[in-house]
Protein backbone atom coordinates (compact mmCIF):
# COMPACT_ATOMS: atom_id res chain seq x y z
CA UNK A 1 0.00 0.00 0.00
CA UNK A 2 3.02 2.66 0.73
CA UNK A 3 4.23 1.52 -2.39
CA UNK A 4 1.32 2.26 -4.32
CA UNK A 5 1.01 5.60 -2.56
CA UNK A 6 4.28 6.62 -3.20
CA UNK A 7 3.67 6.01 -6.69
CA UNK A 8 0.53 8.24 -6.73
CA UNK A 9 2.15 10.91 -5.96
CA UNK A 10 5.83 10.24 -7.55
CA UNK A 11 4.32 9.64 -11.59
CA UNK A 12 2.70 13.08 -11.54
CA UNK A 13 5.80 14.68 -10.52
CA UNK A 14 7.84 12.59 -12.93
CA UNK A 15 5.45 13.86 -15.82
CA UNK A 16 5.85 17.29 -15.29
CA UNK A 17 9.67 17.17 -15.01
CA UNK A 18 9.64 15.87 -18.20
CA UNK A 19 7.75 18.43 -19.42
CA UNK A 20 9.45 20.98 -18.41
CA UNK A 21 12.87 19.52 -19.61
CA UNK A 22 10.90 18.27 -23.10
CA UNK A 23 9.77 22.44 -23.18
CA UNK A 24 13.61 23.50 -22.17
CA UNK A 25 15.22 21.60 -24.82
CA UNK A 26 13.12 22.84 -27.70
CA UNK A 27 12.51 26.42 -26.68
CA UNK A 28 16.20 26.48 -25.90
CA UNK A 29 18.40 24.85 -28.59
CA UNK A 30 16.26 23.93 -31.42
CA UNK A 31 13.37 26.63 -32.30
CA UNK A 32 16.31 29.39 -31.54
CA UNK A 33 18.11 27.44 -34.53
CA UNK A 34 15.14 26.80 -36.47
CA UNK A 35 15.36 23.26 -35.80
CA UNK A 36 11.56 21.23 -36.24
CA UNK A 37 9.87 18.62 -34.31
CA UNK A 38 8.34 15.81 -35.81
CA UNK A 39 5.02 14.71 -35.32
CA UNK A 40 2.34 17.23 -34.68
CA UNK A 41 4.34 19.62 -33.00
CA UNK A 42 6.45 19.86 -35.92
CA UNK A 43 3.59 20.81 -38.13
CA UNK A 44 2.95 23.54 -35.61
CA UNK A 45 6.07 24.75 -35.92
CA UNK A 46 6.08 24.72 -39.66
CA UNK A 47 2.66 27.11 -39.57
CA UNK A 48 4.26 29.35 -36.74
CA UNK A 49 7.35 30.04 -39.62
CA UNK A 50 5.52 30.48 -42.26
CA UNK A 51 3.21 33.23 -40.29
CA UNK A 52 6.55 34.62 -39.45
CA UNK A 53 7.86 34.14 -43.12
CA UNK A 54 4.92 35.22 -45.30
CA UNK A 55 2.76 37.88 -43.02
CA UNK A 56 3.73 40.55 -41.16
CA UNK A 57 2.78 39.35 -37.52
CA UNK A 58 5.15 39.08 -34.91
CA UNK A 59 4.82 37.56 -31.71
CA UNK A 60 7.95 38.80 -29.60
CA UNK A 61 9.51 36.14 -27.48
CA UNK A 62 6.14 34.31 -27.48
CA UNK A 63 6.16 30.77 -29.22
CA UNK A 64 2.80 30.30 -30.69
CA UNK A 65 3.39 26.51 -31.72
CA UNK A 66 2.61 25.73 -28.39
CA UNK A 67 -1.15 27.08 -28.51
CA UNK A 68 -1.45 25.91 -31.55
CA UNK A 69 -0.46 22.57 -30.42
CA UNK A 70 -3.07 22.71 -28.26
CA UNK A 71 -5.59 23.85 -30.93
CA UNK A 72 -5.11 20.78 -32.91
CA UNK A 73 -5.22 18.60 -30.03
CA UNK A 74 -9.12 19.64 -29.15
CA UNK A 75 -10.23 17.02 -31.48
CA UNK A 76 -7.50 14.19 -30.87
CA UNK A 77 -9.41 14.93 -27.24
CA UNK A 78 -12.19 14.12 -28.68
CA UNK A 79 -11.01 10.79 -29.96
CA UNK A 80 -9.30 9.88 -26.88
CA UNK A 81 -12.14 10.13 -24.78
CA UNK A 82 -14.69 8.69 -27.41
CA UNK A 83 -12.17 5.76 -28.47
CA UNK A 84 -9.60 4.99 -25.85
CA UNK A 85 -11.33 5.67 -22.38
CA UNK A 86 -12.01 8.61 -19.89
CA UNK A 87 -8.56 7.88 -18.02
CA UNK A 88 -6.40 8.23 -20.88
CA UNK A 89 -8.29 11.68 -22.22
CA UNK A 90 -8.15 12.92 -18.79
CA UNK A 91 -3.89 12.15 -18.11
CA UNK A 92 -3.27 13.22 -22.27
CA UNK A 93 -5.54 16.93 -21.43
CA UNK A 94 -3.16 17.49 -18.27
CA UNK A 95 -0.25 17.12 -19.74
CA UNK A 96 -0.69 18.75 -23.65
CA UNK A 97 -2.30 21.70 -21.15
CA UNK A 98 1.38 22.07 -19.34
CA UNK A 99 3.29 21.05 -21.90
CA UNK A 100 1.39 24.20 -23.88
CA UNK A 101 1.78 26.51 -20.76
CA UNK A 102 5.57 25.42 -21.10
CA UNK A 103 6.54 26.09 -24.45
CA UNK A 104 4.71 29.78 -23.97
CA UNK A 105 6.12 30.83 -21.13
CA UNK A 106 9.63 29.40 -21.43
CA UNK A 107 10.99 32.46 -23.67
CA UNK A 108 13.00 32.14 -26.79
CA UNK A 109 16.45 33.07 -26.61
CA UNK A 110 17.83 35.05 -29.50
CA UNK A 111 20.18 32.57 -30.04
CA UNK A 112 20.88 28.60 -28.83
CA UNK A 113 22.40 28.58 -25.99
CA UNK A 114 25.73 27.30 -28.18
CA UNK A 115 24.70 29.70 -31.03
CA UNK A 116 27.93 28.42 -33.51
CA UNK A 117 27.61 24.41 -32.52
CA UNK A 118 24.18 23.17 -34.89
CA UNK A 119 25.25 19.85 -34.16
CA UNK A 120 26.01 20.43 -30.41
CA UNK A 121 22.21 22.28 -30.27
CA UNK A 122 20.76 19.20 -31.94
CA UNK A 123 22.47 16.96 -29.45
CA UNK A 124 21.84 18.56 -26.30
CA UNK A 125 18.15 19.61 -27.47
CA UNK A 126 17.67 16.00 -28.69
CA UNK A 127 18.87 14.29 -25.69
CA UNK A 128 16.74 17.23 -22.96
CA UNK A 129 13.76 16.35 -25.42
CA UNK A 130 14.01 12.50 -25.56
CA UNK A 131 14.95 11.98 -21.32
CA UNK A 132 11.45 14.34 -21.40
CA UNK A 133 9.22 12.30 -23.69
CA UNK A 134 10.48 9.46 -21.67
CA UNK A 135 9.78 10.19 -18.22
CA UNK A 136 6.47 11.29 -19.45
CA UNK A 137 5.58 8.13 -21.28
CA UNK A 138 7.11 5.96 -18.46
CA UNK A 139 4.71 8.19 -16.15
CA UNK A 140 1.88 7.07 -17.82
CA UNK A 141 1.40 9.55 -19.76
CA UNK A 142 0.84 11.27 -22.69
CA UNK A 143 1.68 14.72 -24.91
CA UNK A 144 -1.07 14.32 -27.49
CA UNK A 145 -0.32 14.83 -31.38
CA UNK A 146 0.11 11.06 -32.91
CA UNK A 147 0.39 9.55 -29.33
CA UNK A 148 -3.38 9.64 -29.46
CA UNK A 149 -3.81 8.43 -32.65
CA UNK A 150 -1.78 5.56 -32.37
CA UNK A 151 -3.22 4.02 -29.12
CA UNK A 152 -6.64 4.61 -30.79
CA UNK A 153 -5.64 2.83 -33.69
CA UNK A 154 -3.81 -0.08 -31.07
CA UNK A 155 -7.19 -0.45 -29.71
CA UNK A 156 -9.03 -1.30 -33.20
CA UNK A 157 -6.00 -3.28 -34.95
CA UNK A 158 -3.81 -4.67 -32.45
CA UNK A 159 -0.96 -5.12 -34.49
CA UNK A 160 -0.91 -1.71 -36.03
CA UNK A 161 2.70 -0.07 -35.54
CA UNK A 162 2.69 3.03 -33.98
CA UNK A 163 6.54 3.64 -35.12
CA UNK A 164 5.72 3.16 -39.26
CA UNK A 165 2.40 6.37 -38.55
CA UNK A 166 5.00 8.68 -37.12
CA UNK A 167 7.56 7.64 -39.91
CA UNK A 168 5.54 9.05 -42.25
CA UNK A 169 4.09 11.50 -40.81
CA UNK A 170 7.59 12.92 -39.94
CA UNK A 171 9.08 12.31 -43.43
CA UNK A 172 6.23 14.06 -44.81
CA UNK A 173 7.25 17.38 -42.78
CA UNK A 174 10.78 16.78 -43.30
CA UNK A 175 10.18 17.27 -46.71
CA UNK A 176 8.29 20.40 -46.60
CA UNK A 177 11.42 22.25 -44.44
CA UNK A 178 13.29 21.24 -47.15
CA UNK A 179 10.80 23.11 -49.78
CA UNK A 180 9.99 25.83 -47.41
CA UNK A 181 13.43 26.46 -46.31
CA UNK A 182 16.80 24.63 -47.10
CA UNK A 183 18.28 20.93 -47.20
CA UNK A 184 20.33 21.77 -44.17
CA UNK A 185 17.27 23.09 -41.87
CA UNK A 186 15.80 19.43 -43.09
CA UNK A 187 18.52 17.07 -42.60
CA UNK A 188 19.64 18.73 -39.03
CA UNK A 189 15.71 18.33 -38.09
CA UNK A 190 16.13 14.77 -38.87
CA UNK A 191 19.81 14.15 -36.63
CA UNK A 192 17.80 15.76 -33.58
CA UNK A 193 15.00 13.62 -34.37
CA UNK A 194 16.78 10.48 -34.48
CA UNK A 195 18.48 11.27 -31.55
CA UNK A 196 15.20 12.21 -29.55
CA UNK A 197 13.88 9.16 -30.42
CA UNK A 198 16.95 6.78 -29.31
CA UNK A 199 16.75 8.44 -25.90
CA UNK A 200 13.76 8.06 -25.73
CA UNK A 201 13.89 4.23 -26.37
CA UNK A 202 16.40 4.25 -23.95
CA UNK A 203 13.83 5.96 -21.05
CA UNK A 204 10.83 4.39 -21.70
CA UNK A 205 10.74 0.68 -21.85
CA UNK A 206 7.18 0.23 -21.82
CA UNK A 207 6.70 -1.49 -25.08
CA UNK A 208 9.52 -3.81 -25.33
CA UNK A 209 8.33 -6.95 -24.39
CA UNK A 210 9.84 -9.73 -22.84
CA UNK A 211 9.15 -13.56 -22.53
CA UNK A 212 8.96 -14.48 -18.64
CA UNK A 213 9.06 -17.73 -17.47
CA UNK A 214 8.51 -18.79 -13.70
CA UNK A 215 8.44 -22.38 -12.47
CA UNK A 216 7.12 -22.83 -9.06
CA UNK A 217 6.24 -25.85 -6.83
CA UNK A 218 3.24 -24.77 -5.12
CA UNK A 219 2.78 -21.14 -5.50
CA UNK A 220 1.48 -21.33 -9.07
CA UNK A 221 -2.35 -20.08 -8.61
CA UNK A 222 -0.99 -17.49 -6.60
CA UNK A 223 1.12 -16.10 -8.78
CA UNK A 224 -1.39 -16.43 -12.39
CA UNK A 225 -3.82 -14.68 -10.37
CA UNK A 226 -1.31 -11.92 -8.98
CA UNK A 227 0.20 -11.11 -12.17
CA UNK A 228 -3.14 -11.42 -13.73
CA UNK A 229 -4.61 -8.41 -10.97
CA UNK A 230 -1.30 -6.42 -10.50
CA UNK A 231 -0.67 -6.24 -14.60
CA UNK A 232 -3.48 -7.44 -16.53
CA UNK A 233 -1.40 -9.86 -18.24
CA UNK A 234 -2.83 -13.25 -19.40
CA UNK A 235 -0.68 -16.21 -17.86
CA UNK A 236 -0.17 -19.60 -19.75
CA UNK A 237 0.52 -22.80 -17.15
CA UNK A 238 1.60 -26.50 -17.97
CA UNK A 239 2.85 -28.97 -15.23
CA UNK A 240 6.40 -30.08 -15.50
CA UNK A 241 8.86 -32.41 -13.81
CA UNK A 242 12.37 -31.22 -12.15
CA UNK A 243 14.85 -33.11 -14.60
CA UNK A 244 17.44 -33.71 -10.67
CA UNK A 245 14.58 -33.63 -7.88
CA UNK A 246 11.90 -35.11 -10.04
CA UNK A 247 9.40 -32.90 -7.78
CA UNK A 248 5.81 -31.95 -9.72
CA UNK A 249 6.46 -28.22 -10.92
CA UNK A 250 4.27 -25.78 -12.71
CA UNK A 251 5.84 -23.80 -15.35
CA UNK A 252 4.03 -20.11 -15.79
CA UNK A 253 4.83 -18.50 -19.14
CA UNK A 254 3.63 -14.69 -19.51
CA UNK A 255 4.67 -12.01 -22.02
CA UNK A 256 5.13 -8.29 -20.42
CA UNK A 257 6.83 -5.04 -21.05
CA UNK A 258 9.93 -4.45 -19.91
CA UNK A 259 8.92 -2.09 -17.51
CA UNK A 260 6.50 -4.56 -16.11
CA UNK A 261 9.49 -7.00 -15.25
CA UNK A 262 10.78 -5.46 -12.04
CA UNK A 263 7.35 -5.19 -10.85
CA UNK A 264 6.73 -8.84 -11.76
CA UNK A 265 9.66 -9.99 -9.75
CA UNK A 266 8.79 -8.32 -6.48
CA UNK A 267 5.16 -10.33 -7.09
CA UNK A 268 7.44 -13.47 -7.74
CA UNK A 269 9.49 -12.58 -4.46
CA UNK A 270 6.87 -12.08 -1.72
CA UNK A 271 4.86 -15.22 -2.65
CA UNK A 272 7.17 -17.59 -4.00
CA UNK A 273 10.94 -17.02 -2.69
CA UNK A 274 12.24 -20.05 -4.61
CA UNK A 275 10.88 -19.58 -7.98
CA UNK A 276 12.81 -19.66 -10.61
CA UNK A 277 12.08 -17.51 -12.97
CA UNK A 278 13.72 -16.18 -16.79
CA UNK A 279 13.35 -13.30 -18.32
CA UNK A 280 13.91 -13.21 -22.43
CA UNK A 281 14.70 -10.10 -23.95
CA UNK A 282 13.13 -7.94 -27.01
CA UNK A 283 10.35 -10.71 -27.95
CA UNK A 284 7.93 -10.17 -31.20
CA UNK A 285 4.21 -10.74 -30.27
CA UNK A 286 1.20 -11.01 -33.15
CA UNK A 287 -1.93 -11.78 -32.18
CA UNK A 288 -4.26 -10.66 -29.20
CA UNK A 289 -1.69 -9.15 -27.06
CA UNK A 290 -2.42 -5.80 -25.07
CA UNK A 291 0.21 -2.63 -25.95
CA UNK A 292 0.59 -0.61 -23.64
CA UNK A 293 1.92 3.51 -23.80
Amino acid sequence: MAANSFLKFFRPFEALCGILLFSCGVNLFIAPINLYNGGLLGLCQLIRSSLLMFTDLSFGSLDIAGILYYIFNVPLFILAFLGVGRHFCLRTLICVSVTTICLSVIPLPAESLLPDDTLGSCLFGGIMCGIGLGLALHAGGSLGGTDIIGIYLIKKKPNFSVGRLNMAINFCIYVMCFFLFDITTALYSIVFSVISSLTIDLVHTQNINMEVLIISKNHASEITQALTNALGRGVTRWQSVGGYTNDQEEVLYSVMSKYEVAHMQRIVAHIDPHAFVVVKGKARVYGNFMKKL
